[in-house]
């Protein structure tokens, strides 16, 4: 025969909630936020800190979201120099035999923004992807054009 199995928990562990109990949930502990990278360029922190005190609030932001969060903040430097470059030199440049041609920097600027939408979409920065996670839009209570808004009618 058989040897007997592990023996049962005393009935005192087991816990029965009944009533309001029942329905009280217990706080959950916040979540550990993302650390910036080691590599992450001075630019890029800053707005990998911007970034954070903006999505912090929203509990959504966890340690797996860091690669997503460090690309965007990347991709916003790499954004910002594109444009400064297109601003200084324009979108048309003499290509070859004198012909006019787009900036080769242009598409970079597209294939960038691009990028940038897509992950802020995966961080909920647009206001699509915030109504997909269900994330109730931040209003300040002293904005005179939005307060009134975020008032109960009575």
């Amino acid at each position: 025969m058989g040897r007997r199995g592990p023996l049962p928990d005393p009935p005192d562990v087991y816990e029965l909630k009944t009533g309001k109990q029942r329905y009280e949930s217990t706080p959950k502990p916040p979540p550990v936020m993302p650390s910036p990278p080691v590599g992450l360029s001075t630019p890029a922190r800053r707005e990998w800190r911007r970034l954070l005190k903006e999505l912090e609030p929203t509990g959504l932001l966890s340690r797996l979201d860091r690669d997503v969060l460090t690309r965007y903040s990347e991709n916003l430097v790499i954004r910002a120099r594109l444009h400064r470059q297109l601003e200084e030199e324009g979108l048309t440049v003499e290509g070859y035999r004198g012909s006019i041609i787009k900036h080769p920097a242009w598409q970079l600027y597209r294939d960038v923004t691009a990028l940038l939408g897509k992950d802020g979409d995966r961080l909920g920065l647009s206001p699509t992807a915030r109504l997909r996670m269900h994330i109730a839009p931040h209003v300040d209570e002293d904005d005179p054009i939005l307060a009134p808004l975020t008032k109960p009618r009575e």
